[in-house]
C-alpha cells in the first residue's frame, strides 16, 4: 500500500485536505461548526454509536475542534449528504492506512447511503490516491455493516483489529474487511474536489 501523508498530494495530483467527494448521488464533505445540532441528533443514536465506536454521550463541540488535528494526522471525518447540505451520516477515510468506515443515522437507513458512500470513497483512494488495500473494520454483530461491504466488493479477509473510540475507549476486535486496487467496485466512479 502506497502511503499518501495529510497536506501532500496523491500520485494523481489530488490534494488529500480538505476533502470533498461527490458521485452516486452523494456528497462527502468536510464537517463545519454548523453541524454541530444535526451530529448531536445523528450520533446520539445508540447503535450507531456503537458501530462507530464513538463515545457517549456525543461532544459535537469537541468532535469539531478535534478535526484539524485528525487532518493533520491524515485522518479525515466527512458529513454523508444526499442532495441537500444536510448530514446524514458519517464516512471516515484514513487513506496512509488504507482504513475507511461509515455510519448513517437511524432516521436515514434503507436509503443505500452507506454502500454508495463506501463505493465513492473505495474507488477515490485507488484510482487517485494510489492505495492499493482498503481495509474495512466491522464488528461481528454488525449485520447491515457486513452487507454493505459485500454490496462495494469488499471480502473478509479473515483478520481482525482493535478498535478505540475517539475517546480512547474501545468496544474490543472488529472482523477486518479488505477492497483491493484492480477489484471491480459496483456502478461507477467519483468526481471530486479538493
Amino acid at each position: 500500500m502506497r502511503e499518501v501523508r495529510a497536506g501532500r498530494r496523491g500520485p494523481a495530483g489530488v490534494l488529500v485536505p480538505p476533502l470533498s467527494l461527490r458521485g452516486h448521488g452523494l456528497v462527502l464533505r468536510e464537517w463545519r461548526r454548523d453541524d454541530t445540532a444535526v451530529m448531536r441528533e445523528l450520533f446520539g443514536d445508540p447503535d450507531l454509536a456503537a458501530a462507530m465506536n464513538l463515545p457517549v454521550p456525543f461532544d459535537a463541540a469537541a468532535f469539531i475542534a478535534a478535526i484539524p488535528d485528525a487532518r493533520r494526522a491524515g485522518h479525515h471525518h466527512l458529513a454523508i449528504t444526499e442532495g441537500t447540505d444536510v448530514p446524514l451520516g458519517l464516512f471516515f477515510l484514513w487513506p496512509g492506512r488504507g482504513v475507511l468506515g461509515y455510519g448513517v443515522g437511524a432516521a436515514h437507513r434503507g436509503r443505500r447511503l452507506a454502500v454508495r458512500a463506501l463505493r465513492l470513497a473505495t474507488v477515490f483512494c485507488h484510482r487517485e490516491l494510489g492505495v492499493e488495500e482498503l481495509l474495512l473494520p466491522i464488528f461481528p454483530d454488525n449485520l447491515p455493516s457486513r452487507a454493505v461491504a459485500v454490496g462495494a466488493g469488499y471480502e473478509r479477509n479473515g483478520g481482525s483489529v482493535d478498535v478505540t473510540a475517539p475517546g480512547g475507549g474501545g468496544r474490543g476486535r472488529a472482523d477486518t474487511w479488505v477492497h483491493r486496487a484492480g477489484w471491480p467496485v459496483p456502478s461507477g466512479g467519483p468526481s471530486h474536489r479538493g
